[in-house]
C-alpha cells in the first residue's frame, strides 16, 4: 500500500466532509487507506463518516484523547509505505497526494516532507516550514525582531521567512496539519509523544526524526488550503492557552532539560511559565471586564445614594451611621456582591450581556435580595431610603451603559442586515440550488447580482433570469463595476487550486468569500433557514489589510 492517511477530528463535521471528499479525489492512482479518529464529537461527525464514507476506517474515542494519542491509535494500524497526518480543516488539490508520494520516492534520505500550506487568502502559513524553537529563536520571535527582519537569517531562524517559499529546501520542523512521514522513520523513532495534548507534538516528532539522521523537506511541488485552528476553536480558549504553554514546557524539559547555552533549562521553563501567566491573566481580564464595570458602577450607585440621603438632601433629618472603615468596606462588598450574583443568575454575563431590560430585572432581583438580607442583619439596616436610591441609581447606571452598548450593536447589526449583494461563482447544479434557496427565503436579505462562470462559459448569457456577468478570469473587473458584499464559491465549477488566488486577485478587502460545500443540499435539509448564519457555508473570507483610511473608519464607527 502506498499511503495511509490519518485525520483526527473534533466537532468539525462540515470541514471533515470537505477534507474527505478532496482526499478521495486525490487518491486516484494510489493505493490508500483513510483513518478518521473522532475525539468524542457531538456534532454528528461520526454518523456522517459512517453514512457518506463507508470505506473510511473510523475510530471513535469515548473522550477527547488529544491529537498525539488519537494519531497513535491509527498509526499502529497503518499499512502504507508512507503515513500522512492531515487536519480535517484542509482542502487538498487533486495532485497533492501523488506529487508528495513521488517526492518521497525520489528522496530516500527524507524521513518526512510537507507541501506548501496556504491560508484561505492564498498567503503562506509560516508554520509549514520552520526551524527548531531554540531559546535564541524563541527570544527573537517573542521580542518581535524576527518580524522586523524577516529576510535576515540571523533573526528569522524560526519562521525561515528568508527562504524562497517556491523552492524545495531542508527544514527542522513541518506542520502537523500536513506531514507525510516515511514508515521506516516512524519505526525508528516511535509514535507521537502522548504527553503533548494539543500542541507541540509535531515539533517533538520532527526533532526526533531529524536527530535519528533523517532529513525533513519542505516541498512546494503542490499545495493545500488550511483553515487553521477549527478544532481548537471548539475547545475553551483558556484550556487551549494552557495546553499550548504546557506543550512548550514539556518540549523544553524533554530536549533542553540539561541546559542549553547560554540559558539553563530551569530559566527557560521559568520564562515559559511567566509568559503563560501573562497570557492567561490577559484572557481572564478580558472576560472579567463587564463584571468589573458593574462592580464599579453599583458601588458608585451606593456611594451616591449615601450622599443623597445623609449629605446632599438629608430628608428626613438623619445622621450617617458611625461605622468604621472596615464596616463600610463590608457594606459596599456585601451590597455589590448581592447585585453581581443577581446579574450572573439572570444571565448578564452570558448571552444577555448587553440587554438593558434584563439588567433592570437583575437590579430589581438584587434590590429584593438586599432588602431580605438586611432584615436579618440589623446592624446594616441603617436606611431603607439608601437601598431605594441605590435601586434607582443602579437601574440607571447598569442598565444605562448596556442600553448604549445595545444601541451600538443593533446599529451595526442593522448595517450588516441590509440587503447583501451576492455573486455566485459557478453555474452548475449547486449554484442553481443556492439561487432557488435564496428566492424561497427572502428573509435572508440576499440580492443575487449574477453568476460568474469558468472560462468555458460565454459572457452574454442569462441563467434562470440571472445574468452571467463573466468568468473567474475577469472577476477583478466585475468587482470594480459592481458593489459586492459576498461571493459564494461553488466547488463544482471553481477548482481548489484557483480558489486560492481568488481573494488576492480581487484586491477588495470588503468582499467576503464563502464556500458552498458539496454536501450543501443534505445539510440544508436538516436545518431551518431563517438567517444567513443558518446557511451551512464555509467562511473563507480573506484577511483585510489595514490602512490609515480604514483605521480612521474603524475608529469613527
Amino acid at each position: 500500500m502506498d499511503l495511509s492517511i490519518i485525520i483526527v477530528s473534533y466537532n468539525v463535521r462540515s470541514f471533515l466532509r470537505q477534507a474527505l471528499q478532496t482526499l478521495q479525489d486525490a487518491s486516484k492512482g494510489l493505493e490508500t487507506e483513510i483513518f478518521v479518529v473522532d475525539n468524542n464529537s457531538i456534532d454528528g461527525s461520526k454518523q456522517m463518516v459512517r453514512r457518506e464514507f463507508p470505506d473510511v476506517k473510523l475510530i471513535c474515542n469515548p473522550d477527547n484523547a488529544g491529537f498525539a494519542r488519537a494519531n497513535n491509535q491509527a498509526l499502529s494500524r497503518c499499512k502504507g509505505r508512507y503515513i500522512l497526518l492531515i487536519n480535517p480543516d484542509t482542502i487538498v488539490r487533486p495532485d497533492t497526494l501523488q506529487k508528495m508520494v513521488d517526492f518521497l520516492d525520489e528522496h530516500p534520505e527524507a524521513g518526512a516532507a510537507g507541501c506548501k500550506i496556504l491560508n484561505p487568502d492564498g498567503s503562506l502559513q509560516l508554520s509549514c516550514h520552520r526551524g527548531f524553537p531554540t531559546p535564541r529563536a524563541a527570544l527573537l520571535k517573542l521580542t518581535g525582531l524576527s518580524t522586523l527582519f524577516p529576510h535576515n537569517p540571523r533573526f528569522a531562524s524560526y519562521n525561515l521567512s528568508y527562504l524562497d517559499p517556491d523552492q524545495v529546501h531542508e527544514v527542522d520542523v513541518l506542520s502537523g496539519s500536513f506531514m507525510m512521514v516515511r514508515r521506516e522513520a516512524v519505526e525508528q523513532v516511535g509514535p507521537l509523544d502522548e504527553r503533548f495534548f494539543l500542541y507541540g507534538e509535531d515539533i517533538d516528532w520532527c526533532y526526533r526524526i531529524k536527530k535519528a539522521g533523517w532529513k525533513l523537506f519542505y516541498a512546494p511541488v503542490t499545495e493545500i488550503v488550511h483553515f487553521k485552528g477549527e478544532s481548537a476553536k471548539r475547545a475553551p480558549r483558556l484550556k487551549s492557552t494552557i495546553a499550548f504553554y504546557k506543550a512548550m514546557h514539556i518540549f523544553v524539559r524533554k530536549h533542553f532539560g540539561s541546559g542549553c547555552l547560554p540559558l539553563p533549562g530551569w530559566l527557560l521553563s521559568s520564562g515559559i511559565a511567566l509568559y503563560a501567566i501573562f497570557a492567561i491573566v490577559g484572557k481572564l481580564i478580558e472576560r472579567l471586564l463587564v463584571p468589573l464595570a458593574d462592580f464599579l458602577l453599583v458601588n458608585l450607585g451606593l456611594w451616591v445614594a449615601l450622599s443623597l440621603r445623609f449629605r446632599w438632601v438629608n430628608w428626613p433629618q438623619a445622621h450617617l451611621p458611625s461605622f468604621s472603615t472596615q464596616q463600610w468596606l463590608r457594606v459596599f462588598l456585601l451590597f455589590s456582591s448581592i447585585w453581581l450574583v443577581s446579574f450572573y443568575l439572570i444571565g448578564l454575563y452570558d448571552k444577555y450581556k448587553y440587554r438593558p431590560w434584563r439588567a433592570l430585572t437583575g437590579v430589581f432581583v438584587g434590590f429584593a435580595g438586599i432588602i431580605f438580607l438586611v432584615f436579618f442583619l440589623r446592624t446594616y439596616h441603617f436606611s431603607r431610603l439608601v437601598i431605594l436610591y441605590s435601586w434607582g441609581l443602579n437601574s440607571l447606571l447598569v442598565a444605562g451603559w448596556r442600553a448604549v452598548a445595545w444601541r451600538i450593536l443593533k446599529a451595526r447589526k442593522s448595517a450588516k442586515l441590509r440587503r447583501q449583494k451576492v455573486l455566485i461563482l459557478g453555474t452548475q447544479e449547486d449554484a442553481l440550488y443556492f439561487l432557488n434557496l435564496v428566492r424561497q427565503h427572502p428573509e435572508l436579505n440576499y440580492e443575487i447580482l449574477g453568476f460568474v462562470g469558468d472560462s468555458h462559459h460565454p459572457e452574454d448569457k442569462v441563467i434562470e433570469g440571472v445574468s452571467l456577468l463573466g468568468t473567474t478570469k475577469n472577476l477583478p473587473e466585475i468587482l470594480k463595476e459592481c458593489k459586492v458584499d459576498e461571493i459564494i464559491v461553488t466547488a463544482q465549477t471553481v477548482p481548489y487550486s484557483q480558489l486560492l488566488s481568488l481573494g488576492s486577485d480581487s484586491k477588495n478587502p470588503n468582499v467576503h468569500f464563502k464556500l458552498l460545500p458539496n454536501s450543501f443540499k443534505a445539510m440544508v435539509a436538516q436545518r431551518q433557514i431563517r438567517r444567513p448564519e443558518d446557511l451551512p457555508l464555509i467562511d473563507i473570507s480573506y484577511p483585510r489589510r489595514w490602512s490609515l483610511k480604514r483605521l480612521w473608519r474603524e475608529i469613527s464607527s
